[in-house]
């Protein structure tokens, strides 16, 4: 069994570098918010995962594992644990809205310090069960939070963010929530636990979330390649006469931001954003956000 983990956690390594790279070129192709924000959760994860293979083959392949090697493995992982919370933070949002405010930012920091505190307790306990009942908390809250905002997006027909991550969403959702039933397993029944079941079961989770992303890279570059129908941005400077920061406030607001949130990410005051949209709405033609929406994007066949 050792050996059938090891070879599936090389191949999980090699397929989620595979879509890191294929993130990467969607990325440079249409650069997106929720894009950047998952390079960067697809990348620190890929180190934790590593760094949990070093961990198994240290203690299961090894001879002689040693003590100082499994403390350094222990708090590099616990150290990207804390990063990978706010990637988690930042990327949910960036897929809900289309971007990260500021205010947005700062409660992700604080709920990684959060995660950073209690790893630090669970440390310093020095109980085994304690460190199982905050992993099933953790993973359980991750799981929890990935559904919820899968909810919150599932309805959304014709919103490209929602079409993309749905299936990452559920599939990650799903994933943390299993991790915290496997975490109750073994804290009924320490005596069954083995590092190899560690291995497997996230290699086998690398294997799936990257079978779902060549998917979805297959499916988006097929529907680029299709001449029938492209959904595309009109751009507002040209056919409206908006300038750059109107047609960069117009960009916002059809993403469903608040007025308040936009000035957190343009650094400028709600009152001037409000001055901003009535222009943008007077230029446009238009009464409401749904209106603007509706005149910034369409559907454009080609005959």
């Amino acid at each position: 069994m050792e050996l059938l983990a090891f070879w599936l956690s090389i191949l999980g390594f090699t397929s989620l570098f595979g879509t890191f790279i294929l993130s990467f070129i969607a990325q440079k192709r249409g650069p997106e918010e929720f894009r950047s924000q998952y390079l960067w959760y697809v990348a620190i994860s890929w180190i934790w995962f590593a760094l949990q293979f070093l961990g198994f083959i240290e203690l299961t392949l090894l001879q002689n594992p040693q003590d100082a090697v499994i403390a350094v493995i222990g708090i590099s992982r616990s150290i990207l644990s804390v990063l990978i919370t706010y990637r988690i933070a930042a990327l949910l949002v960036s897929i809900d809205t289309g971007t990260v405010s500021r205010t947005q930012r700062r409660h992700g920091v604080v709920l990684s310090i959060l995660v950073g505190i209690v790893i630090i307790a669970v440390i310093l306990v020095e109980s085994r069960v304690v460190g199982y009942i905050v992993s099933l908390l953790v993973n359980g809250c991750f799981g929890a939070a990935f559904l919820v905002f899968w909810l919150r997006i599932r309805h959304r027909s014709g919103d490209f963010r929602s079409e993309r991550m749905s299936s990452f969403l559920v599939l990650s959702g799903v994933a943390y929530l299993m991790v915290g039933l496997y975490t109750i397993l073994f804290l009924l029944f320490p005596r069954f636990y083995r590092p190899v079941y560690d291995a497997l079961a996230t290699a086998l989770f690398i294997l799936v979330w990257c079978v779902n992303d060549v998917a979805i890279y297959v499916r988006e570059m097929s529907r680029q390649e299709a001449p029938e129908e492209k959904r595309e941005f009109v751009d507002p400077l040209t056919l409206y006469g908006l300038t750059p920061r109107e047609q960069e406030i117009a960009r916002q607001v059809v993403t469903g931001l608040s007025y308040k949130e936009i000035a957190d990410v343009l650094n400028i005051s709600p009152r001037t954003v409000e001055t901003h949209v009535y222009r943008v709405f007077k230029k446009c033609d238009v009464a409401n956000k749904m209106e603007l929406g509706g005149k910034l994007f369409h559907l454009r066949t080609n005959t």
